[in-house]
């Protein structure tokens, strides 16, 4: 009974030393365990020699009949490493069996496939999750499955076996195979730790290649280890071109200052860097800003020992620098126009002086021309009526109308000299703004002409809304006037002459027209008649300077007015007069300044 515990015991230490180290020989490294570096077939190879072994130091019971721990190792290899090594390890051990000869050599391969099905049926009952209790449940059914195939052995000898093995078996076996189960509960454990540390690593590989960002890593002897697909994209040099490369860097920084400032931040293990801009040189020969930064150098990747993240900043940092051009070119600018804004102040204030010398030399002209040039007119007009009182008896008849045809044309240099007197008076005279009812202004100007409009029986109508319009007053009674006038004289040989006045508020100020009945014109000379000395028909059969509508015209365009004629021979004219908004007038029409004051101050 002793012996046969002890050498029980003996087998199962043994089984134990081999199975701890078949778990050391199989280890491998954590970057190169994968779910296929153990191959089901190799396993059971393993495991296979590993019950050689055993059944090369059983205990011997009797002559042909000894025993051993392959009971354990086989149902355990069906438990946990399944069919196809479960299979590979019975078939060994049994070949083992049948060559080791002797009368229990067909008991001992019983036991061997008895002890795999039932630890390949346990696997499916309970595919994972073996406890110590359940494991010494497992091992004490299996190992009375084993007792009991003792009895293929004959009668007698089956009966002493029993006798002696049983109590011996089902204490130390169940026992081994709890702590060979425990053991193989600690590697698998151990195992996929490691693969799940492979998997998060992987994980982790990918998540780092498809960054959105750039992003490498240096090894502790300063090699780039990783260079995800940013860097490629951004650089064009591709992983295989940079990583392990020893001359990576000469590649990315040709630049001998730059690359030795990065091979000290890269030896110093930086850590906490931000947005630190080195200027990177591309595969194609273009430079680019990359912005980089080391949070940390831990990271769970084996073989990083700094890493760091950048981003392409080329853009922002062109932007900057054109952004600082522009602001120089700016400031030059604004020199350069304050510059020219000097000088055209000092021109202008130089072409003031001139242009004041110019308005004293014309208020000179003006003086001459109004007294130096009328003294002659009157004196030739004079003495034209004093040869007429006194000698007009005397004269024929051809005389006299040289003497007529003279008073005439003093007369008209008279007229000429006083409407230049006028146009040129416009240039120089102060607008002045006020509030004006454009009836009243209009029937005055009627009114000033009662005694010609009765005399010829001129038939007029006026339909000129009663409203405040704010206004120069002496402009626009210049305008009016002359439009007025203008419509006596061409209507003067037409049969029942009319003339018609509107006028009335618009969103863009106040219109006025007047229409009349006269001779008219032909509209292709419309832009004509607004010009100094143009006349459409001669003096004799229309008295006129040509400088009426001229000074019309100039004092529309200081209103900041527009005026415009529409008309055809033979069917008289309509002039129209548009003037714009101002703000709103203060006082209500009725109170309006009249058209008598007005042309009152305007004397």
């Amino acid at each position: 009974m002793e012996i046969a515990v002890i050498g029980l015991i003996d087998n199962a230490a043994l089984l134990m030393a081999i199975a701890l180290f078949y778990d050391i020989l199989l280890q491998k490294p954590p970057a190169q365990l994968t779910n296929k570096s153990r191959p089901a077939l190799l396993t059971g190879l393993g495991l296979g020699f590993i019950g050689i072994l055993l059944m090369l130091n059983p205990w011997r019971f009797q002559s042909g009949i000894f025993f051993d721990a392959r009971s354990i190792l086989i149902s355990l290899t069906g438990l946990y490493f399944g069919l196809i090594p479960g299979v590979v390890t019975a078939l060994i051990t049994s070949l083992f069996r049948y060559y080791q000869g002797s009368a229990g050599y067909l008991t001992g391969i019983l036991v061997i496939w008895v002890s795999l099905g039932i630890g390949l049926a346990w696997r499916r009952w309970r595919p994972s999750g073996w406890r110590w209790p359940e494991l010494y449940l497992f091992g004490l059914l299996v190992h009375l499955f084993a007792l009991a195939l003792m009895l293929t052995l004959p009668g007698e000898r089956a009966i002493a076996v029993l006798r002696v093995v049983s109590l011996p078996i089902l204490i130390v076996y169940p026992v081994g195979t709890v702590l060979l189960g425990m053991l193989l509960n600690r590697q698998q454990a151990r195992y996929e730790e490691i693969q799940a540390t492979i998997a998060q690593a992987d994980q982790l590989r990918q998540v780092v290649q498809n960054m959105p960002v750039m992003l490498d890593a240096f090894d502790a002897n300063g090699a780039i280890v990783a260079w995800n697909k940013e860097c490629e994209t951004v650089t064009g040099y591709s992983a295989d071109e940079i990583v392990n490369n020893p001359t990576a860097l000469n590649l990315l920084y040709p630049d001998n200052q730059i690359r030795q400032l990065l091979n000290d931040a890269i030896s110093k293990n930086l850590t906490d860097i931000r947005d630190q801009e080195w200027v990177l040189t591309c595969k194609d020969g273009r430079q680019k800003t990359i912005s980089w930064s080391s949070i940390s150098r831990e990271f769970p990747i084996p073989g990083w020992t700094t890493w760091a993240v950048g981003v392409d900043v080329t853009g922002r940092v062109q932007a900057h620098q054109a952004l600082q051009q522009s602001e120089e070119h700016l400031r030059l600018a604004l020199d350069a126009l304050q510059k020219l804004n000097a000088e055209l102040e000092r021109r202008v204030r130089q072409r003031t002086i001139e242009l004041e010398a110019a308005n004293h030399a014309l208020e000179s002209f003006t003086y001459s021309v109004s007294h130096d040039l009328k003294a002659p007119l009157r004196g030739i007009e004079g003495y034209s009526k004093l040869i007429a009182e006194d000698y007009g008896a005397v004269l024929d008849e051809n005389g006299r109308f040289f003497l007529r045809n003279i008073l005439q044309a003093t007369r008209q240099m008279n007229q000429l000299i006083d409407d230049l007197l006028a146009f040129s008076h416009l240039e120089r005279e102060t607008s002045l703004t006020a509030v004006i009812n454009p009836r009243i202004l209009i029937a005055n100007l009627l009114a000033e002409r009662k005694i010609e409009l009765d005399t010829r029986h001129i038939g007029v109508t006026m339909r000129v809304v009663e409203t405040a319009v704010s206004v120069d007053p002496n402009g626009l009674i210049l305008i009016m006037r002359n439009l007025l006038d203008n419509a006596l004289k061409f209507t003067s040989k037409t049969p029942n002459p009319t003339i018609t006045i509107n006028g009335e508020p618009t969103p863009r100020g106040y219109t006025f027209s007047i229409q009349d009945n006269g001779i008219g014109f032909d509209m292709r000379f419309h832009d004509r008649i607004f010009d100094i000395f143009q006349r459409l028909h001669l003096p004799e059969e229309y008295p006129g300077t040509g400088i009426g509508l001229a000074i019309v015209h100039k004092a529309v365009v200081r209103l900041g007015g527009k005026i415009w004629a529409e008309s055809a021979p033979g069917r008289g004219a309509t002039f129209y007069l548009e003037l714009p908004s101002h703000p709103p007038a203060e006082e209500p029409p009725n109170q309006a300044m009249t058209a008598r004051q007005i042309d009152a101050n305007s004397s």
